[in-house]
């Protein structure tokens, strides 16, 4: 909700208006009103407001009890006591909380409810990836680009040059293999709309020690019905990080008095 203040009469008045970005069962949009924040008198709620990548004003909740909400107003503060109704371009539905998805949609550390599949379809001729022996890993990202951990991670998928027994030579350091990978994502939580894809690769000179690189690829894949094919060519945009941020390691919040104090 937001509390409006008008001037009635020398006196400030204050008047209740609530959002309106909570879709129900119909689908219909109505006030964001629900019986699933658990908050209750005993338990005071602290709210903080923070602006969001569009301008869009978001108040994150905590009681120290349940765990910590972020939802976003869907307006824009634009002075004299005015705001603005941002559309979102591309994804609206990101700040449109749905009762079937509310916990997911609403929490503020992105969390998964569902393990999916990660299914290792083979490589294919027709593609640049360079040789080595890659490891792939996968993350969900919303449509704000709220990017989850790590949710699977690939085998060892060895890319060399040829496909015959008497043509197959590993290549050495980034000599294009002429290849391509492809996977599937499958079971995938319905409140994300992409996958980003992040690999390490290991390769050698002639006469060197294998050197292990990782990178991310700036693309992103479309999640469909739950699901998400993924061709990596070898192409694609990427940007090349440390392998720190592949094994980092992750702080794990086990209350909501805890996420409080942080």
């Amino acid at each position: 909700m937001n509390l409006k203040t008008r001037a009635d009469k020398g006196n400030l008045v204050y008047e209740y208006n609530p959002l309106h970005n909570y879709r129900d069962d119909s689908g219909e949009i109505k006030e964001f009103i629900s019986d699933k924040f658990n908050f209750d008198l005993n338990h005071p709620v602290d709210i903080i407001s923070d602006y969001s990548y569009d301008g869009t004003v978001n108040l994150i909740l905590n009681d120290e009890k349940n765990e910590s909400r972020l939802i976003n107003t869907r307006f824009s503060s634009r002075g004299n006591d005015t705001y603005e109704i941002i559309d979102r371009k591309g994804n609206a539905d990101t700040n449109i909380y749905d009762k079937s998805e509310f916990d997911l949609d609403t929490s503020l550390y992105k969390k998964t409810n569902n393990i999916p599949t990660l299914t290792f379809i083979n490589t294919f001729q027709g593609g640049s990836l360079p040789v080595g022996n890659y490891h792939f890993y996968f993350k969900y990202t919303d449509g704000d680009d709220n990017d989850t951990d790590f949710v699977a991670e690939s085998g060892l998928v060895s890319v060399f040059i040829g496909e015959i027994p008497v043509s197959i030579n590993t290549g050495i350091e980034d000599e294009n293999s002429n290849k391509l990978v492809k996977f599937k994502l499958t079971d995938i939580d319905s409140s994300y709309a992409f996958v980003k894809v992040y690999y390490t690769r290991s390769s050698a000179a002639y006469n060197e020690s294998s050197i292990t690189k990782a990178c991310c690829i700036s693309k992103k894949y479309i999640i469909s019905n739950n699901e998400c094919n993924i061709t990596i060519t070898g192409s694609e945009e990427k940007i090349d990080i440390s392998l720190a941020e592949i094994n980092e390691r992750r702080e794990y919040y086990t209350s909501a008095k805890t996420q409080a104090i942080c």
